[in-house]
């Protein structure tokens, strides 16, 4: 696992921010290497309490009413969180500050899916099922 003092990329900055502000309410977080599923482990007295994913979003919060997110990878989270008895929270970090989502598969479970996905790249890979999550069911932190 990564210590907060190992960053360099944007991506891991989000990822610090995060961690930062859930550990003013009294959490632990630590951040996950590369190839996890997830970006931060947090716990709450010395007890696993949630997962949690980031993504950084370069917008004003309320531009657009949804964000939208790879359903494969909220999927993945969702597995994970329900296998180790802990919440899951996706986290987006935009211009105007961190917003949080505690998400379960009942409450994904009805949300609109589309394709879409990165261009910039060429990656096939890269255009996949997304899910549109409403803003309204972030809160800031």
């Amino acid at each position: 696992m990564r210590t907060f003092a190992q960053h360099g990329t944007s991506a891991t900055g989000h990822e610090q921010a995060v961690a930062t502000v859930l550990a003013t309410y009294g959490f632990k977080c630590q951040l996950t290497d590369k190839f996890a599923h997830h970006d931060i482990e947090v716990t709450k007295d010395g007890k696993p309490f949630a997962i949690v994913e980031v993504k950084g979003r370069r917008m004003e919060w309320g531009q657009y009413p949804t964000v939208h997110v790879s359903e494969s990878k909220i999927a993945r989270c969702l597995d994970r969180a329900v296998a180790t008895g802990v919440a899951f929270l996706f986290a987006v970090v935009c211009d105007s500050g961190i917003f949080i989502a505690n998400l379960t598969h009942n409450s994904v479970a009805d949300l609109p899916r589309k394709r879409g996905g990165r261009s910039d790249r060429g990656l096939a890979h890269d255009i996949e099922t997304l899910i549109d999550i409403p803003t309204c069911s972030f809160i800031k932190l």
